[in-house]
């Protein structure tokens, strides 16, 4: 089978991680097919690449115009030359008539349209925020086939857009290749983790700038802390210092004199990670909405405490015992829980040892690809034998999914 990989979409963020780790894999492993990988240029997934130097790959530029030219003139190229099997996205689709479309989808807010996502954005920013989602969503349903990582999405693909249950798949993430300590040459830590002092609370705050992650209110907790007479635990958090919106956040630690338990240590590469965690002393994910944060799973795999926030995406993934859940918009709370964790060293443990023991409910790195293989190879099949109706049949795709 000749597969097109479409990972233009991926940047940054943990879907970076999750495309990083599926070309590391295949690249030791093809599964007897062949692969054909489209990235972003000059992006650290062609950088990955290069070193591998064993799949064929080729850079696309990710502004709109380009890319679109590259989707609808170039790919049909692609397609004939290398007799291309079926396309596999992460991301938007590239639709095509002749052969079938898998898409993995891990954009969440598109399934939840009840939450004003943009909300918080500058009205120019939001406008094109929700143009870029109307694009995704249009691409995604075209798609012949979904394959989630969240059972909640799943759900609501099927409820609120009626697509065919039978054509969309459910696999459990996993924890990312790139943390194991052995898989890089080096040890060395990063300059800018080397910064962070080792004898404090440290509370890993693992993300960029987005209204969603709720950055804004680190301060506030920070001040209530204080304000408990705890002065030991700082936040550290995955955003540049001279980022446009990091201004403001320093500038209300300040006016809190809460400026030397922040640090903005910037964006941490995927092979960096695991330095930061060696660092940390617990994690925190106040997002509103998740498709599956790789910060959930990291936390576990790292033995770190999670607080996180308490909605219907965190509780679908993480259950009751797993992880600490807080009001997300509210300071005070935040604070009284991380105030527990410090105080009590039973109470640490426990939410550590539950977290660990969830995360050996799901999938291995290889695992993980192997199952998303044999999706495409059943898709495949069934495409060979019935064409594209054989979409709209009764099959056994559920026996593919993780429950």
């Amino acid at each position: 089978m000749n597969i097109l990989l479409n990972l233009i979409p991926v940047v940054q963020g943990g879907g970076l991680q999750v495309a990083a780790n599926f070309i590391d894999i295949i690249s030791e492993n093809n599964y007897n097919h062949s692969w054909y990988i489209l990235v972003n240029k000059r992006g650290e997934l062609s950088n990955l690449l290069k070193k591998r130097n064993k799949l064929t790959y080729f850079e696309v530029s990710n502004s709109v115009l380009p890319r679109l030219y590259f989707e609808k003139f170039q790919v049909p190229k692609l397609i004939r030359k290398f007799k291309i099997d079926i396309i596999y996205s992460f991301g938007p689709g590239i639709i095509n008539n002749n052969i079938p479309t898998v898409v993995r989808s891990a954009y969440s807010n598109i399934y939840y349209p009840e939450i004003n996502f943009w909300r918080n954005w500058p009205w120019r920013k939001r406008v094109i925020a929700e143009l870029k989602d109307k694009y995704r969503l249009t691409k995604t349903i075209k798609a012949d086939s979904i394959i989630f990582e969240n059972a909640g999405m799943r759900h609501r693909a099927i409820k609120n857009f009626g697509y065919s249950e039978m054509n969309t798949f459910f696999i459990k993430p996993s924890v990312s290749k790139f943390n194991d300590i052995d898989f890089f040459d080096t040890n060395e830590t990063p300059e800018n983790i080397k910064v962070i002092p080792s004898e404090a609370f440290n509370i890993i705050m693992l993300t960029s700038w987005h209204k969603n992650k709720n950055i804004d209110i680190v301060p506030y907790v920070l001040k209530n802390l204080k304000n408990r007479g705890i002065r030991n635990v700082n936040f550290i958090i995955t955003v540049a210092s001279s980022h446009v919106y990091s201004n403001n956040l320093v500038q209300q630690a300040k006016k809190f004199k809460v400026e030397q338990n922040l640090f903005l240590v910037g964006r941490i590469k995927v092979n960096e990670i695991r330095h930061l965690y060696a660092k940390s002393t617990a994690s925190i994910l106040l997002s509103k909405l998740e498709c599956f944060s790789s910060n959930i799973i990291e936390a576990w795999a790292y033995k770190k405490p999670l607080i996180i926030s308490n909605e219907e995406w965190s509780k679908s993934i993480c259950g009751e015992d797993s992880v600490i859940y807080v009001n997300r918009d509210d300071p005070d709370e935040v604070a009284e829980k991380i105030k527990i964790l410090i105080q009590n060293p039973d109470y640490y443990k426990k939410i550590v040892k539950a977290g660990y023991d969830k995360l050996q409910t799901y999938n291995t790195p290889e695992e993980k690809v192997f199952k998303q293989v044999k999706i495409l190879e059943f898709i495949h099949l069934n495409f060979l034998q019935n064409g594209k109706e054989w979409y709209t049949n009764k099959t056994i795709t559920n026996q593919l999914c993780d429950d």
